[in-house]
């Protein structure tokens, strides 16, 4: 994708816990990822990769993207584990149904027909 001004190569996805960078084979100045690519409105997987004017910005910007696919990749680990241990808390779960509360709200219907039909019949008397 190129910025509509400049006309300057930019690149816009998320890092994912699947990103791996690895050094271009001809610089120590340049590394390459795959990523999902959307910029001609179709998603696929692409190649990409970048050249720094320096081998130390390169090593950073390759740390970091690795830090962070780490970091990422440990998340969702935890979540994986949070998910699993819920699941079994809903599987245990089951749904009972008092005698008392039905009985109770029987009670209550039945009395509020009897007064519907005491004031009916006091009104018509």
């Amino acid at each position: 994708m190129r910025q509509a001004k400049t006309l300057k190569i930019c690149a816009n996805h998320l890092v994912a816990s699947t990103t791996k960078m690895q050094e271009h084979a001809g610089s120590d100045k340049s590394c390459v990822w795959h990523a999902a690519d959307f910029a001609d409105g179709e998603l696929k997987e692409e190649m990409f990769a970048i050249r720094f004017g320096s081998v130390e910005n390169c090593k950073k910007f390759k740390d970091l993207v690795e830090e962070i696919s780490e970091s990422l990749a440990k998340t969702e680990g935890k979540e994986t584990e949070e998910d699993s241990s819920a699941a079994g808390l809903l599987e245990k779960l089951s749904v009972t149904e008092k005698k008392s509360e039905e009985v109770a709200t029987k009670e209550e219907s039945t009395e509020a027909v009897k007064e519907t039909d005491t004031k009916s019949a006091a009104t018509s008397e």
